[in-house]
């Protein structure tokens, strides 16, 4: 019975860390199309030197 219990309770915290995982990563993508409306990063561009705010990582 108590390994019945630590199942279920392991299936819900995978469950939990999954959805706020899908969650963040929906909020990233909103917040990329919002800073490329507003032109702070170019649009289409892979940018892997932006942080969110649109300031470059890159400072050569």
């Amino acid at each position: 019975m108590p390994e019945v219990i630590l199942g279920i309770v392991i299936a819900i915290c995978i469950t939990i860390i999954s959805v706020t995982n899908i969650y963040f990563s929906h909020l990233q993508k909103v917040e990329k199309i919002r800073l490329e409306s507003e032109g702070r990063i170019p649009k289409g561009e892979k940018n892997d030197t932006m942080d969110l705010r649109g300031e470059n990582l890159n400072h050569n």
